[in-house]
């Protein structure tokens, strides 16, 4: 049915309205800028990286569907476009602003040069970015784990990242050097609960080889034979540690994670929770064949798994927003890696799909 309209009507409000809008034109200065404003908050945000170890490797930033290229070109000696770049982090402001951490590495990048290429650990805010480290470090010492963000309650950023070369490590907070680590000699995990800070690594300096920091204190870890993987501290103030032999540790007591007759947990990637639900990231294997498991309150929730034959699943990132829970990482089948968001144990997207060879890296993913 067509929509009838009264044609003098609409020519008297088409007045008024050009005569309004000259009012309020005429009350504001042409040349007047216009303040950047932050991305809608809400929404699942996602980046990951992929191409050869050493050049060309490039960055995505993914969210809901909508895909920005976060790599910076350069031609090297061999007229080759190059970079290496690894995403450590990606996390949103109370203020809606989004967060994008990682390494960036840029000249030498031909494996005859390797040693010539000079590493930043940057930090992106609404996708300008920023070097925190104003002496780079070797791209020898850089990989996918040097790189860590988390963004408290109050919209303070923090990252952990190397600053120079090898074991030269350091928290930053909002972009200045909150201190520096020199006792790490390789990360494991980060978190920050309100204005404290918990940092997981390997150690030196004889506090024995794996390592709990609360605001750069040394912590006691119970369980010391095995790396700390992941961290998380409830609201409560507990602090839990997935360590790599699938031990948790609650507090320093150890905790049970239930698994089928034979197979026990093992490497532990992530643990987080919601109001007094714990959830953990993990394997449960038996016999060298594993299983990626998530485990609530220490009962098995969710066994993921890719639509492939044959194909196995490494997924590194947990979340958990209301009542859903996200898992983030790499599903491999024959010579393919694809990159993955299962929710709720299913399969919700797979953002990317490689089958050159190269490294695939997803380890930074958020929800809000």
């Amino acid at each position: 049915m067509k929509l009838k309209t009264n044609t003098k009507l609409t020519a008297a409000l088409t007045t008024a309205l050009f005569i309004a809008c000259c009012f309020c034109a005429c009350d504001k200065k042409i040349d007047e800028p216009i303040e950047p404003q932050p991305p809608k908050a809400g929404g699942i945000y996602a980046a990951y990286t992929y191409g050869p170890q050493h050049r060309n490797r490039k960055a995505t930033f993914w969210k809901d569907g909508a895909e920005t290229d976060y790599t910076t070109y350069i031609i090297d000696s061999n007229n080759t476009t190059s970079s290496k770049l690894y995403i450590g982090g990606v996390a949103v402001a109370p203020s809606g602003d989004v967060y994008v951490s990682g390494c960036e590495c840029l000249g030498g990048l031909d494996v005859y040069n390797i040693l010539n290429g000079k590493c930043h650990t940057a930090l992106w805010k609404n996708g300008i970015k920023q070097n925190l480290n104003s002496t780079p470090g070797d791209l020898w010492y850089v990989d996918e784990d040097d790189n860590f963000l988390s963004v408290n309650d109050k919209g303070d950023v923090f990252v952990f990242g190397m600053n120079g070369n090898y074991k030269n490590y350091t928290v930053w907070k909002n972009g200045s050097i909150l201190y520096n680590m020199p006792d790490v000699v390789r990360m494991n995990d980060f978190f920050v609960s309100g204005n404290d800070v918990y940092v997981t690594a390997d150690s030196s300096a004889g506090y024995g080889k794996y390592t709990l920091w609360k605001n750069n204190v040394v912590q006691t870890i119970a369980n010391n034979g095995s790396r700390p993987q992941s961290i998380y501290v409830s609201s409560s103030g507990d602090v839990y540690l997935g360590l790599f032999n699938g031990k948790i540790l609650k507090n320093n007591i150890e905790q049970t994670l239930a698994t089928p007759g034979g197979e026990q947990a093992k490497d532990i990637a992530d643990i987080t929770g919601s109001g007094t639900d714990v959830y953990v990231l993990g394997r449960s294997a038996a016999n060298g064949v594993g299983r990626t498991v998530i485990w609530k309150n220490g009962a098995e929730l969710y066994h993921l798994t890719y639509n492939k034959p044959n194909s196995s699943v490494k997924a590194y990132n947990l979340f958990v927003a209301g009542t859903d829970v996200y898992a983030y990482g790499i599903a491999s089948y024959g010579s393919t890696d694809a990159v993955v968001i299962w929710k709720n144990g299913a399969e919700y997207k797979t953002l990317h799909e490689d089958a050159t060879g190269g490294i695939v890296d997803a380890r930074a993913f958020y929800v809000r």
